[in-house]
């Protein structure tokens, strides 16, 4: 009998932590959301998409080679209406991401940060941040392929013409 209560105490204790425990991510999530809306993240990944995007029509016709420019055309439009449809799962998914990443205490902090003026000032800017750093990492990148190429291709197993 004792071990009964004994086990039936345990069993509450654990359920009560669970439940705090889901209590206080279901409140992260909360937050993440706000922080999601805060930040404009949802439109980041659109933007980072349109970067993207002549790359992805690139990788399409190198896979398919014979596709005209208006199939490869057809297809991005496509893709990009898939995310444009998804845009709910993937403030949702993003908002998941902050939750697990951060507490509740740091995401109040983070939104608080947002509303101000300054953080403000960091959404309306983080598109051209983006952008100037891909640049400089794509510089970068031609620099050392430029520098290292053939080291590169040869690590590859690549023949090279010098």
């Amino acid at each position: 009998m004792i071990r009964m209560l004994f086990a039936a105490a345990a069993a509450a204790v654990l359920s009560a932590s669970a439940f705090a425990q889901d209590a206080d991510f279901t409140e992260r999530e909360r937050l993440a959301l706000e922080t999601v809306e805060l930040t404009g993240a949802t439109d980041l990944v659109f933007a980072t998409l349109d970067t993207m995007a002549p790359t992805m029509r690139a990788q399409f016709a190198q896979a398919s080679p014979n596709s005209t420019d208006a199939q490869l055309d057809a297809a991005m439009a496509i893709v990009m209406e898939g995310f444009r449809e998804r845009r709910g799962m993937m403030e949702t998914e993003l908002a998941a991401v902050y939750a697990r990443n951060l507490s509740a205490e740091d995401l109040r902090a983070v939104n608080a940060f947002y509303r101000t003026e300054a953080g403000q000032r960091m959404v309306a800017v983080t598109p051209t941040i983006m952008t100037e750093s891909s640049a400089v990492g794509e510089r970068i990148a031609l620099d050392i392929f430029e520098q290292r190429g053939a080291e590169i291709f040869g690590a590859m197993g690549l023949e090279t013409e010098e």
